[in-house]
């Protein structure tokens, strides 16, 4: 029965956290640290792919249009940012395996990058019309938030 109600949480937890400016990962980590469920990757990735599943049909018409128009902006940006994304993802993953320990410190990084846009408000019109960069820089960021805490 426990074994059923862990699963209830840490299944919230991503549901709740995932689509939030916040690490769904870092929470999962944090409610099996304080005792609900057991560290599990196999777990920790059926999460993910249930998110990612609940993503794939809300966008479908949006994915749809991605995959038959792939060289139509929108699509350009994807396979852009997936480049990074899966370079710092890698080295990351593959480098540094076990993250979990540095999780407070990453929560305040995020909580930093969170208020940055109050601090520094963004121009308007810059890199309007213009793919290549921004797909980089969000492609890098997504990587880098395989870290579990941002």
């Amino acid at each position: 029965m426990k074994d059923i109600l862990d699963g209830i949480i840490l299944g919230l937890a991503q549901g709740l956290t995932e689509f939030l400016p916040v690490s769904s990962s870092g929470h999962l980590v944090l409610l099996e640290r304080a005792g609900i469920g057991e560290p599990s990757m196999l777990t920790n990735l059926l999460l993910h792919l249930a998110t990612l599943l609940a993503v794939l049909f809300y966008y479908r018409k949006s994915v749809w249009e991605v995959v038959r128009h792939p060289l139509k902006e929108k699509s350009l940006f994807v396979l852009t940012a997936s480049v990074p994304t899966a370079g710092a993802a890698a080295l990351i993953r593959f480098v540094l395996p076990d993250t979990d320990a540095f999780l407070p410190f990453f929560f305040c990084v995020t909580s930093v990058i969170l208020l940055l846009p109050k601090i520094l408000p963004p121009k308007e019109g810059v890199m309007q019309g213009k793919v290549v960069l921004p797909a980089l820089i969000t492609g890098l960021s997504q990587g880098v938030a395989c870290f579990s805490g941002i």
